[in-house]
């Protein structure tokens, strides 16, 4: 199989968590989606403060290469 179909194996199977499940997560799901509903209102840098990551973090949030499953 190709490293794509593996990852998508680990994370159906639950061998592998996703979100807030992670034990990385620094985010709740319910915060990306606040995220998401602010955008245009308030500025990356803003956000990236009051949730406590990096601008880049915020960025891929909202270009939605991160988080894709919400």
């Amino acid at each position: 199989v190709t490293h794509q179909e593996n990852v998508q194996h680990a994370w159906a199977t639950g061998l592998q968590k996703r979100g807030e499940g992670h034990p990385k997560a620094k985010l709740t799901e319910s915060q990306v989606l606040e995220i998401r509903a602010l955008q245009g209102r308030v500025t990356q840098r803003a956000l990236a403060r009051k949730y406590g990551v990096a601008k880049g973090v915020i960025q891929s949030i909202l270009e939605r290469r991160i988080w894709t499953h919400i």
